[in-house]
C-alpha cells in the first residue's frame, strides 16, 4: 500500500501556477476561487492574474456513485482519466480544434485506488447549447457552425463520450466550442464514431424538441457513414 501525489503541468502555458492551484479550500491569495454546482459535482472557476482557468474534479456517475463518489481503480498512471483526459485536449489544441487547453492535472493515488482534479483555461464569454435552445435565439448560422464542428471532430476521429447540449458552448461571435472529454478516445471506427451524434439528438428532444438541429445532425450521421 501505497500514498502518492502526481502532478503535471502543460508546458506551453506562459502564465506561472504550482500546486497551491489544486487547493481550492484553502485560503491562497495567489488563486481566487469561485464554486459552481455543474453535473455531477462541483467545478471552481479561478482567477490566475487574470488567466481565467476552470477546475473539474473527477465524480462518478450511475449507480457506483452510491459507493464511492470519487474513487477510481489505479491501473496505472497512462490508464487514469485525468491523465488520459490530459493529453487529449493538448493533441486537439494542437489540432486547432476548437476545445479548452489543458493547464495541469493531479492525482492523489491511495493504495488501488486514486482521485483526480484537471484545470483547463475557460472558454470565456459563451453559453451552452441547452440555453440558447430553451430561449429559442438557435438559428441557421449557430446550427451550421456547430454541424461544422461536429464534422471536423469526427475528421479527426475523436470519439466524445458525453455530447450533450450542456458540453457544446457558443460565444458572441457564434462559435463554438466543445468540452468535457473525460472518457474520449481517437477512434477510426464509424460505428463509434457516429455514437456521439445519437446521444446529442437526445439530449436536444429530451430538453426541446428542435428538428432542423435534429435533421441536420441526422443528415451529418449519414454522411459519415456514406463515407
Amino acid at each position: 500500500m501505497f500514498d502518492r501525489v502526481y502532478t503535471k503541468f502543460n508546458e506551453e502555458i506562459t502564465f506561472h501556477v504550482d500546486d497551491n492551484i489544486f487547493n481550492v479550500h484553502s485560503a491562497n491569495y495567489a488563486y481566487q476561487f469561485k464554486a459552481k454546482k455543474i453535473g455531477r459535482g462541483e467545478v471552481y472557476f479561478i482567477d490566475c492574474n487574470n488567466n481565467k482557468l476552470v477546475l473539474k474534479e473527477y465524480n462518478r456517475g450511475g449507480l457506483i456513485r452510491y459507493f464511492t463518489k470519487n474513487k477510481y481503480l489505479y491501473l496505472g498512471l497512462k490508464r487514469t482519466r485525468p491523465f488520459k483526459e490530459f493529453l487529449m485536449l493538448k493533441k486537439m489544441h494542437e489540432l486547432e480544434l476548437p476545445v479548452p487547453r489543458p493547464v495541469s492535472i493531479k492525482l492523489s493515488i491511495s493504495g488501488f485506488y486514486y482521485t483526480g482534479k484537471i484545470i483547463t483555461e475557460e472558454v470565456l464569454n459563451t453559453v451552452n447549447l441547452k440555453k440558447i435552445i430553451i430561449s429559442k435565439k438557435i438559428n441557421n448560422q449557430i446550427i451550421s457552425n456547430i454541424i461544422s464542428v461536429l464534422r471536423n471532430l469526427i475528421q479527426n476521429n475523436i470519439f466524445h463520450s458525453d455530447l450533450n447540449i450542456n458540453n457544446i458552448l457558443i460565444d458572441e461571435s457564434l462559435s463554438i466550442y466543445i468540452i468535457d472529454f473525460d472518457n474520449s478516445f481517437f477512434t477510426k471506427r464509424k460505428t463509434l464514431l457516429i455514437k456521439p451524434l445519437d446521444r446529442l439528438i437526445k439530449s436536444i428532444r429530451k430538453e426541446q424538441e428542435n428538428k432542423k438541429l435534429i435533421k441536420s445532425i441526422s443528415e451529418l450521421k449519414d454522411e459519415i457513414i456514406l463515407s
